[in-house]
């Protein structure tokens, strides 16, 4: 019996072996192979790149633009930089996709959307939602310019130092909830509405939800070594919060109720958008969950790392106030087209995005045996040629944008440094510069987001002569669903 159970074990070993080898020698002479110390899944490289954003920079800088993990137990994980690459990854969604990436882990918390599907689902969900950030829905600040009066009286009754990064958070809070379900949900706002919690519990919950779905992410097959029953009860608080004042969106809602139908400036959430098109709960419930994870911290997070940059900067914050104030209709300037057109801030606001993006990492799943177009040359490892990579069915790919973003070739020798005035001079390709991604999953909220964060810097900038930095510590990457500043964003502002 022992030896039939030793004979086994080395024939398994030895399968191992064989497979590491062959997948080894398929790949040897284009794609450079990185090392882990974990040999069957690799699950110590993906960690370290997950929450180390310069681990990565460091690989492609000795790997070249393409490399890979071959873990023994799974398929191969790819990392890719080529804008080749990520040009066919985005645009090519019968070979690449999320589902299998995203679909079980995350389904339990946010249903199945467009974050989480593909094919004629996600084309559905995309469908849907476009309407709802048309420029009709979107161009109206009045909301924001009154919630940066109020975050302007916070920062004054300060003091010296703030932490502007929370105040940030809290005030898009209020504005995501609007947007996407016509209140804050908070208890002064709700009148004589009784929902099954507080808007304290919701995000207590939400917060709890989100943490267990990235540890799902994370693990991906082997989510199930995690309990899940705590973890569905939070989910269940998550969606009865949502689904009652969804249902009360739905209520005013009929099938002419159409969001291109709306009149300029109307204000109309997302839930009542949606209540006009499907009387599926559940499925409005998926979409405006899973768009309240793409945008709960997206533009506060934005708005924080410009400042945080800004006040290392004071010639600029300098230059930015003069442009402001010597405007010659300011009235213009502080709309939804003076804002986007405005554009040495929309260069701070490139530049800021081109050193901390929002979303630093993005991953899809090969859904077929199919093929990336550039791999690193074997003599040049910074250069590419046309020499394709093979990706079999169920290999994971992951596109560093924060690595990306620091190519020498397209934004300069001085990459590491926040110079706004580099975007008058260079002109990267949509492949090369991705602060929204790209491709057929671009992002629907760009110009709502590059407006909103617009608005509030130049609020601030308008209102407050001087802005210092309180905080000799460098960014610190904290990785979540978005990258925020693990130190904060504390600076002082003087009127």
């Amino acid at each position: 019996m022992n030896s039939l159970l030793t004979s086994f074990i080395a024939l398994l070993v030895f399968l191992l072996f064989y497979i590491l080898h062959h997948r080894k020698s398929q790949n040897a002479t284009t794609v450079p192979i990185h090392r882990s110390f974990d040999p069957f899944t690799a699950f110590d490289v993906q960690l370290k790149n997950h929450f180390d954003l310069k681990s990565l920079v460091r690989q492609h800088g000795h790997h070249g633009t393409t490399f890979q993990l071959t873990p023994i137990a799974t398929t191969p994980i790819i990392y890719t930089i080529s804008p080749e690459n990520i040009k066919k990854i985005m645009t090519n969604g019968n070979d690449f996709g999320v589902e299998p990436l995203r679909g079980e882990s995350m389904g339990p918390f946010c249903g199945r959307g467009f974050l989480t599907s593909d094919g004629d689902a996600w084309m559905a969900s995309r469908r849907m939602l476009k309407p709802c950030f048309g420029k009709k829905y979107i161009e109206d600040m009045t909301d924001l310019n009154i919630g940066v009066e109020r975050l302007a009286e916070k920062i004054q009754r300060a003091g010296d130092i703030v932490d502007l990064q929370p105040l940030l958070f809290d005030m898009f809070l209020d504005a995501s909830f609007k947007f996407l379900l016509g209140t804050d949900g908070k208890d002064d706002d709700l009148g004589n509405k009784d929902p099954p919690y507080s808007r304290a519990q919701f995000l207590t919950a939400f917060d709890s939800g989100l943490l267990g779905t990235g540890i799902r992410i994370m693990l991906g097959s082997y989510r199930f070594l995690v309990p899940s029953s705590g973890y569905l009860k939070t989910c269940r608080s998550v969606h009865e919060w949502l689904e009652y004042f969804i249902r009360i969106q739905m209520e005013g809602a009929t099938d002419t109720t159409l969001p291109n139908d709306a009149t300029p400036g109307q204000k109309s959430s997302m839930a009542h958008n949606l209540g006009g098109q499907t009387d599926d709960l559940e499925y409005i419930r998926g979409q405006v969950l899973q768009s309240m994870l793409a945008s709960k911290e997206t533009t506060a997070v934005l708005i924080s790392n410009a400042v945080f940059l800004l006040a290392r900067h004071p010639a600029i914050w300098q230059t930015l106030r003069e442009e402001i104030l010597q405007h010659p209709n300011r009235d213009d300037l502080f709309t939804f087209d003076g804002l986007t057109t405005f554009a040495f801030l929309q260069n701070i606001l490139k530049e800021a995005l081109r050193l901390y993006p929002v979303f630093p990492l993005n991953g899809r799943i090969a859904l077929r045996d199919t093929s990336l177009p550039t791999s690193p040359s074997p003599t040049d490892r910074q250069t590419t040629r046309s020499q394709s990579v093979p990706v079999p069915k169920g290999s994971t790919i992951v596109m560093s944008f924060y690595t990306l973003h620091r190519n020498q070739n397209v934004f300069g020798s001085d990459v590491e440094s926040f110079n706004p005035y580099r975007w008058s001079t260079i002109h990267p390709t949509q492949y090369e510069f991705m602060p929204f991604g790209g491709g057929q999953r671009a992002c629907l909220g760009r110009e709502k987001s590059q407006a909103e964060a617009a608005l509030v810097i130049a609020r601030l900038a308008e209102r407050f002569e001087r802005l210092e930095s309180k905080d000799v510590r460098e960014f610190k990457p904290q990785t979540g669903i978005s990258t925020c500043n693990g130190n904060g964003c504390k600076v002082a502002l003087y009127s």
